[in-house]
């Protein structure tokens, strides 16, 4: 038995990234369930960064499971073997608990997230740019919004910049996918 502290990747689910909404609380959720406890891993695999991909148990509770549960996470149904998360999930959304409780148009899967570049990527300024009709964006009025958008990545108000440049209409539901 190994009595040492490591990083693992909890097998199945996904957690919001930095700077999304519910971050800093799915944190505080996992470290109230496992933060200086003693917990058990049931090791499934190792990823691509060359961390350990498994379920946590802290004494018998699953803690893959409880995160989920609480809306602390998300199921990632790509990499998930547990038949029970998603039902979890399920009730969880039903219920609006912890990262269901805003409106479905503001949420956002992490995987979403990630891809896209973060709260406002470049596939939604192409779709405000064309569809909308927002040039502000073009800076360089070559046709490609997304230079513009791409100073940005990194820059805490780059929301704050979007938001003056697009109005009203940063949040429209049509245009953001959960």
């Amino acid at each position: 038995m190994l009595k040492r502290q490591m990083r693992i990747r909890l097998a199945g689910i996904d957690a919001a990234e930095s700077r999304q909404p519910y971050r800093t609380r799915a944190q505080q959720e996992f470290s109230g369930l496992a933060f200086g406890k003693k917990g058990r891993i049931e090791m499934q695999d190792t990823d691509r960064y060359g961390r350990t991909v498994g379920t946590l148990f802290i004494g018998a509770l699953n803690v893959n499971r409880e995160m989920v549960r609480r809306g602390a996470a998300r199921v990632y149904a790509q990499y998930n073997l547990d038949p029970v998360l998603p039902r979890l999930e399920v009730r969880a959304r039903e219920a609006r608990v912890g990262l269901w409780t805003p409106p479905e148009h503001e949420r956002r899967a992490p995987w979403n997230w990630r891809h896209s570049g973060g709260a406002f990527g470049r596939a939604e300024a192409q779709c405000y740019f064309r569809q909308c009709g927002v040039t502000r964006l073009d800076g360089t009025r070559d046709g490609i919004p997304c230079e513009r958008l791409g100073r940005w990545v990194g820059d805490r108000g780059r929301d704050d910049k979007l938001r003056r440049l697009l109005g009203n209409r940063l949040r429209t539901p049509a245009l953001w996918s959960g």
